[in-house]
């Protein structure tokens, strides 16, 4: 059963990325602002490391987390409704690692982003997902939610460093 959920896993992925994609070349993204870009720049090729507890224990405690985004973009994909944020995530599990687009919303309070998803599929690892997580400085915190589980989530924001090689100096 595992290879038949990873085989549509992959293929989902595959449909996905390039329906996008081609929804990108037919527009132009959307213009950033100030606050935008930086969001942008916080996330993308960054690691989050922190803690998940789960609601309903008397004293949660917190169990370690970790997450990967490769690259953030804004998308409007219909001009009549509020644009979506495409995260780029890397998911490893099993024998699978891939970059999974989870289109999501972002609030703004003031100059801080909230990142909003409510009763999302995502393929290969189940439905009603939902968060609201906001980002501040190198940090972040909100509530998850995975159908009836859920709890809070917190901890700090690092860039990755680049898996290519660095280019070989010439003498």
């Amino acid at each position: 059963m595992q290879p038949l959920r990873s085989t549509l896993f992959l293929v989902f992925t595959l449909f996905l990325t390039t329906s996008l994609s081609a929804a990108d070349d037919k527009d132009e993204k959307p213009p950033l602002d100030d606050k935008e870009k930086a969001f942008v720049e916080l996330l993308t090729g960054a690691k989050l490391t922190g803690s998940f507890t789960m609601r309903g224990q008397d004293k949660p405690i917190p169990q370690g987390e970790s997450y990967e985004i490769v690259s953030v973009e804004k998308v409007q994909l219909d001009p009549a409704q509020k644009p979506y944020w495409l995260i780029n995530s890397r998911m490893k599990f099993a024998q699978v690692d891939v970059v999974v687009p989870v289109p999501i919303h972002v609030y703004w309070a003031d100059d801080t982003p909230v990142m909003s998803l409510t009763s999302a599929t995502i393929p290969g690892l189940g439905s009603e997902f939902g968060c609201r997580i906001l980002f501040y400085e190198n940090e972040y915190a909100g509530t998850w939610s995975h159908g009836k589980k859920g709890g809070h989530m917190f901890g700090k924001i690092e860039k990755l460093k680049s898996e290519k090689p660095a280019a070989a100096v010439e003498k």
